[in-house]
Protein backbone atom coordinates (compact mmCIF):
# COMPACT_ATOMS: atom_id res chain seq x y z
CA UNK A 1 0.00 0.00 0.00
CA UNK A 2 2.49 2.25 1.08
CA UNK A 3 4.91 2.13 -2.17
CA UNK A 4 1.70 2.14 -4.19
CA UNK A 5 0.56 5.08 -2.38
CA UNK A 6 3.85 6.85 -3.36
CA UNK A 7 3.80 5.53 -6.45
CA UNK A 8 0.30 7.25 -7.64
CA UNK A 9 1.51 11.08 -5.25
CA UNK A 10 4.86 11.22 -8.19
CA UNK A 11 2.30 10.32 -11.10
CA UNK A 12 -0.58 12.92 -9.66
CA UNK A 13 2.86 15.20 -9.24
CA UNK A 14 3.47 14.54 -13.19
CA UNK A 15 7.33 13.72 -11.70
CA UNK A 16 7.92 10.36 -13.56
CA UNK A 17 11.27 9.94 -12.28
CA UNK A 18 10.23 9.93 -8.77
CA UNK A 19 7.74 7.45 -9.91
CA UNK A 20 10.01 5.15 -11.45
CA UNK A 21 11.85 5.40 -8.61
CA UNK A 22 9.10 4.16 -6.16
CA UNK A 23 8.16 1.25 -8.49
CA UNK A 24 11.72 0.10 -8.29
CA UNK A 25 12.03 -0.12 -4.72
CA UNK A 26 8.29 -1.60 -5.38
CA UNK A 27 10.13 -4.33 -7.14
CA UNK A 28 12.66 -4.00 -4.58
CA UNK A 29 10.62 -4.80 -2.04
CA UNK A 30 8.21 -7.30 -3.46
CA UNK A 31 9.78 -9.07 -6.20
CA UNK A 32 7.03 -11.30 -6.93
CA UNK A 33 4.24 -8.44 -7.06
CA UNK A 34 2.59 -8.13 -10.36
CA UNK A 35 0.91 -5.14 -9.69
CA UNK A 36 4.52 -3.53 -9.23
CA UNK A 37 5.73 -4.60 -12.82
CA UNK A 38 2.56 -3.93 -14.30
CA UNK A 39 3.11 -0.19 -13.20
CA UNK A 40 6.63 0.04 -14.39
CA UNK A 41 5.82 -1.14 -17.40
CA UNK A 42 2.73 1.30 -18.43
CA UNK A 43 5.77 4.36 -16.65
CA UNK A 44 8.29 3.45 -19.01
CA UNK A 45 5.85 3.24 -22.01
CA UNK A 46 4.47 6.70 -20.80
CA UNK A 47 8.07 7.81 -20.05
CA UNK A 48 8.91 7.50 -23.95
CA UNK A 49 10.96 4.71 -22.91
CA UNK A 50 9.45 1.53 -24.32
CA UNK A 51 12.71 -0.68 -24.84
CA UNK A 52 12.98 -0.66 -21.41
CA UNK A 53 9.49 -1.81 -20.67
CA UNK A 54 10.22 -5.38 -22.18
CA UNK A 55 11.66 -6.93 -19.16
CA UNK A 56 9.16 -6.11 -16.94
CA UNK A 57 6.67 -7.34 -19.32
CA UNK A 58 8.07 -10.51 -19.80
CA UNK A 59 8.28 -10.71 -16.11
CA UNK A 60 5.20 -9.77 -15.83
CA UNK A 61 4.07 -12.78 -17.96
CA UNK A 62 6.02 -15.34 -15.96
CA UNK A 63 4.73 -14.48 -13.44
CA UNK A 64 0.75 -14.42 -14.34
CA UNK A 65 -1.22 -17.18 -13.36
CA UNK A 66 -1.66 -19.52 -16.56
CA UNK A 67 -5.40 -19.02 -16.77
CA UNK A 68 -4.94 -15.66 -16.90
CA UNK A 69 -2.41 -15.16 -18.87
CA UNK A 70 -4.25 -14.92 -22.56
CA UNK A 71 -6.49 -11.77 -21.04
CA UNK A 72 -2.68 -10.44 -20.22
CA UNK A 73 -1.72 -11.48 -23.14
CA UNK A 74 -4.24 -9.90 -25.58
CA UNK A 75 -4.40 -6.83 -23.31
CA UNK A 76 -0.70 -6.50 -24.30
CA UNK A 77 -1.26 -3.75 -26.95
CA UNK A 78 -2.95 -1.60 -25.24
CA UNK A 79 0.46 -0.62 -23.27
CA UNK A 80 1.60 0.57 -26.68
CA UNK A 81 -1.52 2.42 -27.47
CA UNK A 82 0.20 5.91 -27.81
CA UNK A 83 3.12 4.97 -28.77
CA UNK A 84 5.17 7.34 -31.37
CA UNK A 85 6.91 4.74 -33.11
CA UNK A 86 4.63 1.74 -33.88
CA UNK A 87 7.40 -0.66 -35.88
CA UNK A 88 9.21 -0.91 -32.33
CA UNK A 89 6.68 -1.38 -30.26
CA UNK A 90 5.41 -4.04 -32.62
CA UNK A 91 8.98 -5.89 -32.58
CA UNK A 92 8.95 -5.25 -28.74
CA UNK A 93 5.84 -7.07 -28.60
CA UNK A 94 7.24 -9.58 -30.68
CA UNK A 95 9.95 -10.23 -28.23
CA UNK A 96 7.83 -10.47 -25.23
CA UNK A 97 5.24 -13.02 -26.88
CA UNK A 98 8.10 -14.95 -28.72
CA UNK A 99 8.13 -18.15 -26.02
CA UNK A 100 4.39 -17.82 -26.15
CA UNK A 101 3.57 -18.18 -29.82
CA UNK A 102 3.28 -21.60 -30.15
CA UNK A 103 2.60 -23.25 -26.85
CA UNK A 104 -1.15 -24.44 -26.88
CA UNK A 105 -2.45 -22.62 -24.11
CA UNK A 106 -1.15 -19.11 -25.43
CA UNK A 107 -1.27 -19.11 -28.82
CA UNK A 108 -4.09 -17.96 -30.19
CA UNK A 109 -3.88 -14.75 -27.98
CA UNK A 110 -0.28 -14.11 -28.88
CA UNK A 111 -0.52 -14.47 -32.26
CA UNK A 112 -3.60 -12.20 -32.26
CA UNK A 113 -2.09 -9.44 -30.20
CA UNK A 114 1.21 -9.37 -32.01
CA UNK A 115 -1.27 -8.90 -34.86
CA UNK A 116 -2.93 -5.75 -33.91
CA UNK A 117 0.81 -4.90 -32.98
CA UNK A 118 1.71 -5.34 -36.68
CA UNK A 119 -1.57 -3.66 -37.89
CA UNK A 120 -1.28 -0.34 -35.80
CA UNK A 121 2.42 -0.51 -37.39
CA UNK A 122 0.91 -0.49 -40.80
CA UNK A 123 2.26 -3.60 -41.69
CA UNK A 124 -0.91 -5.57 -42.78
CA UNK A 125 1.15 -8.58 -44.27
CA UNK A 126 2.11 -9.78 -41.00
CA UNK A 127 -0.63 -8.93 -39.15
CA UNK A 128 -2.66 -11.03 -41.63
CA UNK A 129 -0.37 -13.83 -41.36
CA UNK A 130 -0.66 -14.00 -37.79
CA UNK A 131 -4.57 -13.96 -38.23
CA UNK A 132 -4.38 -16.75 -40.27
CA UNK A 133 -2.44 -18.55 -38.29
CA UNK A 134 -4.44 -18.38 -35.09
CA UNK A 135 -6.99 -19.16 -36.99
CA UNK A 136 -5.44 -22.32 -38.36
CA UNK A 137 -4.24 -23.36 -34.78
CA UNK A 138 -8.65 -22.87 -33.48
CA UNK A 139 -11.25 -22.09 -37.07
CA UNK A 140 -13.32 -21.41 -33.56
CA UNK A 141 -11.58 -18.49 -31.78
CA UNK A 142 -13.44 -14.84 -32.27
CA UNK A 143 -9.92 -13.46 -32.06
CA UNK A 144 -8.27 -14.33 -35.08
CA UNK A 145 -11.81 -13.11 -37.05
CA UNK A 146 -12.06 -9.75 -35.21
CA UNK A 147 -8.26 -9.12 -36.61
CA UNK A 148 -9.02 -9.59 -39.60
CA UNK A 149 -12.38 -7.69 -39.74
CA UNK A 150 -10.43 -4.56 -38.77
CA UNK A 151 -8.34 -5.20 -41.94
CA UNK A 152 -11.17 -4.54 -44.13
CA UNK A 153 -12.26 -3.70 -47.11
CA UNK A 154 -8.08 -2.68 -47.24
CA UNK A 155 -6.87 -6.25 -47.33
CA UNK A 156 -9.51 -8.48 -48.98
CA UNK A 157 -7.57 -11.85 -48.58
CA UNK A 158 -8.33 -11.17 -44.64
CA UNK A 159 -11.97 -11.93 -45.71
CA UNK A 160 -11.57 -16.02 -45.92
CA UNK A 161 -10.60 -15.51 -42.08
CA UNK A 162 -13.36 -14.49 -41.43
CA UNK A 163 -15.57 -16.18 -43.67
CA UNK A 164 -13.56 -19.24 -42.31
CA UNK A 165 -14.83 -17.95 -38.39
CA UNK A 166 -18.56 -17.70 -39.18
CA UNK A 167 -18.73 -21.23 -40.67
CA UNK A 168 -17.04 -22.91 -38.00
CA UNK A 169 -19.69 -20.54 -35.47
CA UNK A 170 -22.45 -20.14 -37.12
CA UNK A 171 -24.27 -19.13 -34.47
CA UNK A 172 -22.08 -15.86 -33.81
CA UNK A 173 -25.20 -13.17 -34.19
CA UNK A 174 -22.50 -10.42 -32.86
CA UNK A 175 -19.50 -11.69 -36.05
CA UNK A 176 -22.53 -12.04 -38.43
CA UNK A 177 -23.55 -8.36 -37.89
CA UNK A 178 -19.85 -7.13 -37.51
CA UNK A 179 -19.16 -8.78 -41.34
CA UNK A 180 -22.44 -7.26 -42.45
CA UNK A 181 -21.13 -3.78 -41.43
CA UNK A 182 -18.32 -4.69 -43.42
CA UNK A 183 -19.98 -5.52 -46.63
CA UNK A 184 -22.19 -2.77 -46.28
CA UNK A 185 -19.17 -0.46 -46.01
CA UNK A 186 -17.69 -1.69 -48.95
CA UNK A 187 -21.65 -1.58 -50.96
CA UNK A 188 -21.87 -5.39 -51.32
CA UNK A 189 -24.97 -4.56 -50.39
CA UNK A 190 -26.36 -8.38 -51.93
CA UNK A 191 -23.62 -10.20 -49.56
CA UNK A 192 -24.94 -8.61 -47.35
CA UNK A 193 -28.54 -9.25 -47.23
CA UNK A 194 -27.95 -12.64 -47.43
CA UNK A 195 -25.97 -12.90 -44.80
CA UNK A 196 -29.03 -10.78 -43.08
CA UNK A 197 -31.44 -13.48 -44.42
CA UNK A 198 -29.98 -16.39 -43.03
CA UNK A 199 -29.90 -14.44 -39.88
CA UNK A 200 -33.61 -13.85 -39.81
CA UNK A 201 -34.33 -17.29 -40.98
CA UNK A 202 -32.18 -18.78 -38.24
CA UNK A 203 -33.64 -16.66 -35.11
CA UNK A 204 -36.76 -14.35 -36.52
CA UNK A 205 -37.24 -13.26 -33.34
CA UNK A 206 -33.73 -11.20 -33.30
CA UNK A 207 -34.85 -7.56 -34.23
CA UNK A 208 -31.09 -5.84 -35.42
CA UNK A 209 -31.00 -7.79 -38.46
CA UNK A 210 -35.03 -7.12 -39.26
CA UNK A 211 -33.51 -2.84 -39.49
CA UNK A 212 -30.48 -3.44 -41.58
CA UNK A 213 -32.33 -5.57 -44.04
CA UNK A 214 -34.68 -3.19 -44.50
CA UNK A 215 -32.11 -0.45 -44.91
CA UNK A 216 -30.21 -2.30 -47.52
CA UNK A 217 -33.37 -3.31 -49.43
CA UNK A 218 -34.26 0.35 -49.42
CA UNK A 219 -30.52 1.18 -51.07
CA UNK A 220 -31.51 -1.24 -53.89
CA UNK A 221 -34.68 0.21 -54.80
CA UNK A 222 -37.01 -2.33 -53.37
CA UNK A 223 -39.27 -0.77 -51.62
CA UNK A 224 -41.82 -3.61 -51.06
CA UNK A 225 -39.20 -6.27 -49.41
CA UNK A 226 -37.81 -3.06 -47.22
CA UNK A 227 -41.23 -2.34 -45.84
CA UNK A 228 -42.20 -5.89 -45.03
CA UNK A 229 -38.42 -6.36 -43.08
CA UNK A 230 -39.36 -2.69 -41.22
CA UNK A 231 -42.83 -4.03 -40.22
CA UNK A 232 -41.11 -6.82 -38.71
CA UNK A 233 -39.09 -4.88 -36.67
CA UNK A 234 -41.42 -2.76 -35.58
CA UNK A 235 -43.79 -5.69 -34.39
CA UNK A 236 -40.68 -7.28 -32.61
CA UNK A 237 -39.76 -3.91 -30.75
CA UNK A 238 -43.04 -2.84 -29.61
CA UNK A 239 -43.43 -6.67 -28.40
CA UNK A 240 -40.20 -6.02 -26.63
CA UNK A 241 -37.49 -7.40 -27.97
CA UNK A 242 -34.12 -6.60 -27.38
CA UNK A 243 -33.61 -3.79 -30.25
CA UNK A 244 -29.23 -4.14 -29.94
CA UNK A 245 -27.02 -7.26 -29.40
CA UNK A 246 -23.35 -7.10 -28.62
CA UNK A 247 -22.39 -5.55 -31.82
CA UNK A 248 -24.95 -3.38 -33.43
CA UNK A 249 -25.48 -3.92 -37.35
CA UNK A 250 -25.50 -1.33 -39.28
CA UNK A 251 -28.53 0.89 -40.19
CA UNK A 252 -29.05 2.64 -43.89
CA UNK A 253 -26.74 3.35 -46.48
CA UNK A 254 -24.72 6.44 -44.47
CA UNK A 255 -23.65 3.03 -41.90
CA UNK A 256 -25.15 4.40 -38.97
CA UNK A 257 -25.56 2.13 -36.09
CA UNK A 258 -28.36 0.09 -35.05
CA UNK A 259 -29.83 2.77 -32.35
CA UNK A 260 -29.63 1.68 -28.77
CA UNK A 261 -33.39 2.48 -26.83
CA UNK A 262 -36.24 1.42 -28.30
CA UNK A 263 -37.64 5.03 -29.06
CA UNK A 264 -34.81 5.85 -31.10
CA UNK A 265 -35.21 2.37 -32.86
CA UNK A 266 -38.82 3.08 -33.94
CA UNK A 267 -37.96 6.51 -34.67
CA UNK A 268 -35.52 5.17 -37.51
CA UNK A 269 -37.33 2.28 -38.50
CA UNK A 270 -40.62 4.97 -38.88
CA UNK A 271 -38.22 7.03 -41.08
CA UNK A 272 -37.29 4.33 -43.34
CA UNK A 273 -40.61 2.99 -43.76
CA UNK A 274 -41.69 6.73 -44.47
CA UNK A 275 -38.66 6.50 -46.98
CA UNK A 276 -39.99 3.02 -48.66
CA UNK A 277 -43.69 4.28 -48.94
CA UNK A 278 -42.40 7.37 -50.52
CA UNK A 279 -40.78 5.22 -52.96
CA UNK A 280 -44.06 3.60 -54.23
CA UNK A 281 -45.67 7.18 -54.18
CA UNK A 282 -47.52 6.78 -51.41
CA UNK A 283 -47.49 9.88 -49.78
CA UNK A 284 -50.33 9.82 -47.25
CA UNK A 285 -48.60 6.66 -45.79
CA UNK A 286 -45.31 8.37 -45.92
CA UNK A 287 -46.64 11.02 -43.48
CA UNK A 288 -48.35 8.57 -41.24
CA UNK A 289 -45.23 6.94 -40.46
CA UNK A 290 -43.75 10.55 -39.99
CA UNK A 291 -46.24 11.38 -37.84
CA UNK A 292 -45.65 8.97 -35.42
CA UNK A 293 -42.00 10.59 -34.71
CA UNK A 294 -41.67 13.14 -31.96
CA UNK A 295 -38.16 12.77 -31.29
CA UNK A 296 -36.74 16.66 -31.25
CA UNK A 297 -33.43 15.27 -32.39
CA UNK A 298 -34.98 14.23 -35.66
CA UNK A 299 -37.41 16.96 -36.00
CA UNK A 300 -34.85 18.55 -39.17
CA UNK A 301 -34.77 14.95 -40.97
CA UNK A 302 -38.49 14.40 -40.25
CA UNK A 303 -39.10 18.18 -42.23
CA UNK A 304 -36.46 16.90 -45.15
CA UNK A 305 -38.41 14.05 -45.67
CA UNK A 306 -41.81 15.91 -45.63
CA UNK A 307 -39.58 18.39 -48.33
CA UNK A 308 -38.59 15.58 -50.20
CA UNK A 309 -42.12 13.93 -50.82
CA UNK A 310 -43.53 17.31 -51.98
CA UNK A 311 -40.56 17.99 -54.59
CA UNK A 312 -41.49 14.35 -55.82
CA UNK A 313 -44.99 16.14 -56.52
CA UNK A 314 -43.43 19.14 -58.23
CA UNK A 315 -44.35 21.08 -55.28
CA UNK A 316 -40.82 22.53 -55.34
CA UNK A 317 -41.77 26.16 -53.65
CA UNK A 318 -43.18 24.45 -51.07
CA UNK A 319 -40.82 21.78 -50.19
CA UNK A 320 -38.00 25.18 -50.42
CA UNK A 321 -40.31 27.02 -48.32
CA UNK A 322 -40.44 23.87 -45.24
CA UNK A 323 -36.73 23.41 -45.15
CA UNK A 324 -36.28 27.31 -44.80
CA UNK A 325 -38.87 26.80 -41.79
CA UNK A 326 -37.09 23.95 -39.63
CA UNK A 327 -35.03 25.73 -36.51
CA UNK A 328 -31.44 25.41 -36.37
CA UNK A 329 -29.89 24.44 -33.45
CA UNK A 330 -26.46 24.01 -34.78
CA UNK A 331 -24.34 24.94 -37.72
CA UNK A 332 -24.45 21.59 -38.90
CA UNK A 333 -28.72 21.88 -38.91
CA UNK A 334 -27.70 25.03 -41.86
CA UNK A 335 -25.47 23.28 -44.04
CA UNK A 336 -28.00 20.02 -44.11
CA UNK A 337 -30.64 22.47 -44.56
CA UNK A 338 -28.82 24.19 -47.33
CA UNK A 339 -27.93 20.82 -49.20
CA UNK A 340 -31.00 19.90 -48.96
CA UNK A 341 -32.75 23.04 -50.65
CA UNK A 342 -29.93 22.65 -53.27
CA UNK A 343 -31.33 18.81 -53.60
Amino acid sequence: EVFRRATDIALQARAGEQALTAVQAWRAALPESTEALRYQAQLLVAMNRPAESQEPLAELLRLTPVPQRPALITALPRFFARSADRKASAELVAQVLKPYLDEPGTQTAARVALGRSWLAALDTGKALDLARRAHAADPTAEGPALLALEMLPGTPAAEAVVSGYIVARPDDINMRLLYVRSLTGSQRYAEAIDHLERLTKSDPQLAPPWLTLGALHLELKHPKDATAALLQYVKLVEGGSPVTVGAPAPAQQDGEEAPASTSQALTQAWLLLAQAAEEEKDYPAAEAWLAKIDNPQRALEVQLRRASMLARQDRLNEARELIRRVPEQTPADARAKLLAEAQ
